[in-house]
């Protein structure tokens, strides 16, 4: 059997990173669909075992509990879209009202003569039109963040592929990669 080295797993990692960014990036809808089809079955999995061991022992809170598992499992499987536009709406309205209490504060901050309070306000009605613009178009909020996550994942996959092949160089070379530091309590015992 052939042993692997220590740099192999990484390196298969980074890939999976790589190619897990690519799909994000390249087609975010359906990367949402995927995760929804994923969770929802996972959901519906994990709910018709505890509705199994709440038969197999006299416990109704495990079925009661099995069976709301199993319907959220459903609602997920099933609207995903739906579920990943209600809560980026439910983000969308904490960031609006959040960014108009930012602005509020703002303007009280200007009343007590501060100088610091234009920054602050026009951070304040960034946030508000960045939740006035996730509420109107919720389904473009949503592929902006899964894209985001995408350049992400690449990002750290091509770093983590470049990590492995300059660990795999410095191994061919004898080097062992590591760093090592005199401390001074060996220089005093010279």
């Amino acid at each position: 059997m052939k042993k692997l080295s220590h740099w192999g797993t990484p390196l298969y990692g980074a890939i999976l990173r790589v190619l897990i960014g690519c799909v994000l990036i390249a087609l975010p809808s359906m990367a949402v669909q995927m995760f929804g089809y994923v969770v929802g079955a996972v959901l519906i999995g994990y709910g018709l075992v505890m509705i199994v061991n709440g038969a197999l022992r006299p416990l109704r809170v495990l079925v009661v509990a099995g069976v709301l598992v199993l319907f959220l499992g459903g609602v997920a499987f099933l609207l995903t879209d739906e579920v990943f536009s209600f809560v980026i709406w439910l983000l969308s309205l904490f960031i609006l009202v959040r960014g108009v209490y930012q602005a509020m504060r703002a303007w009280r901050i200007k009343k007590t003569g501060n100088k610091r309070w234009l920054s602050s306000f026009l951070t304040a009605v960034v946030v508000v039109l960045v939740g006035i613009f996730s509420l109107i178009a919720p389904s473009t909020i949503r592929n902006i963040v899964v894209i985001a996550l995408g350049v992400v994942l690449f990002l750290d996959g091509v770093e983590g592929i470049s990590q492995c092949v300059k660990r795999k160089r410095s191994m061919k070379s004898g080097d062992d990669g590591r760093i090592y530091v005199e401390s001074e309590d060996a220089s005093e015992q010279k």
